[in-house]
């Protein structure tokens, strides 16, 4: 058996692990067989409803259930293993991960033949991926080629596009529903490579737009999605915490909304700088340096005159008795 995978599956396994460097982690392997080769073709994340410890690893089957539909409508291709993370002492399948394996292998409804097994464990910093087969009850380890993404598209099963779909042409009606719903006017174009991409015009500035590029796969995988500038002529990536955090259940629009939002608070915090206002006045402070003045012109008519009178001893008198007073307020 002749075994590839696509760079982008070993990418993106190496991202989720380095995401839980402290966690076992995983997820399941797409792709298609027959009986002289095994394409590995997609790898996913854990999903969702996921649990995980330093020992031990439980994906989310329902979430990816609903990920390996999507991905056998749009290409054909199929369920063929489940990857994960394993502590640096057990480079290798457990015995917990046999008897699960074989509990998928023995399935006739399956039809597997194995199941693909990658084990990745982190040392010094560095991802390894190694790979396994499990069946008749053991491991072994297999040798596969990566092979360039684009590469493997050239097989005809990949080369479709969601929105070519039932699914995917159900999505983009309520994708372009939900730019209405949410008041942006959104530009659907079709790139050289029957990729969609969209334009969203931003409304606080008529020369800059979000550009949203929906990858053949969209939404199991995240779109690319850049700020262009008009008077530069230049794109910026969108920082998103809903791109970074992407899962099928997200649609664009939100996208829209997070970055209004993050517009919005930016706004008010410079706006808030811009015009604060005026400290209340301070009586204690401003009284003190009243009566300093007072006590000056005090003394300065006692010495001036040199009158003994009482009147001027006592207003000097008071004076001072004020200004201390303030000194205390002040303090």
């Amino acid at each position: 058996m002749n075994y590839i995978v696509s760079q982008r599956v070993l990418d993106q396994i190496e991202l989720e692990c380095r995401r839980n460097p402290d966690t076992e982690t995983g997820g399941i392997l797409v792709g298609s067989r027959d009986a002289d080769q095994l394409a590995i073709t997609h790898a996913t994340g854990p999903g969702l409803q996921w649990e995980g410890s330093s020992y031990h690893f439980v994906k989310d089957t329902e979430y990816l259930q609903s990920v390996l539909n999507i991905l056998f409508e749009y290409f054909g291709v199929n369920y063929l293993g489940v990857w994960h993370k394993h502590p640096i002492s057990t480079p290798h399948p457990s015995n917990g991960d046999i008897f699960s394996a074989m509990e998928e292998v023995d399935d006739p409804e399956l039809k597997l033949g194995e199941l693909i097994t990658p084990i990745c464990v982190m040392e010094s910093g560095q991802v390894r991926v190694l790979p396994f087969a499990i069946k008749e009850r053991g491991y072994r380890v297999i040798e596969w080629t990566p092979r360039n993404h684009d590469e493997m598209q050239a097989n005809g099963s990949l080369r479709g596009q969601w929105y070519n779909t039932d699914i995917g042409r159900k999505r983009l009606i309520e994708e372009l529903a939900r730019f209405d719903d949410v008041g942006v006017d959104a530009e659907l174009l079709k790139g050289n490579d029957e990729t969609y991409r969209i334009n969203i015009t931003l409304t606080e500035d008529s020369n800059r737009r979000l550009v949203i590029l929906c990858p053949a796969e969209y939404p199991v995988i995240a779109p690319e999605v850049a700020i262009y500038d008009g008077n530069t002529n230049e794109y910026e990536p969108l920082q998103s915490n809903l791109l970074e955090n992407w899962n099928i259940y997200i649609y664009l629009s939100e996208l829209i909304q997070e970055y209004r939002d993050v517009k919005s608070n930016s706004t008010a915090q410079l706006g808030g700088n811009i015009s604060r206002p005026l400290p209340p006045r301070n009586w204690v402070r401003d009284g003190h340096k009243l009566v300093r003045v007072l006590c000056y012109l005090a003394w300065t008519v006692v010495k001036i005159t040199k009158w003994p009178s009482d009147l001027a001893m006592k207003v000097a008198k008071y004076m001072d008795r004020l200004e201390k007073w303030f000194d205390d307020r002040n303090q």
